[in-house]
């Protein structure tokens, strides 16, 4: 995951594809508008709805590994 207004956006991105050409099953969620680590913004008490969504996406991948 990133958000378009990730500072290492173009890394994730190469990253993902560099993976699917190994063969890697990849999806790259990219988050509109959110900066570096939006996620971490639950520590806050208040999450962003985007960091629930999210964290929401995240628990539901994690079984399927």
């Amino acid at each position: 995951m990133a958000g378009s207004a990730e500072v290492l956006l173009d890394d994730a991105r190469r990253f993902a594809a560099a993976a699917t050409v190994t063969g890697t099953d990849v999806t790259l969620d990219i988050y509109d508008g959110m900066p570096h680590t939006f996620h971490l913004a639950m520590l806050s008490g208040m999450p962003l709805t985007t960091t629930a969504t999210f964290l929401r996406r995240l628990a539901d991948w994690t079984p399927r590994r």
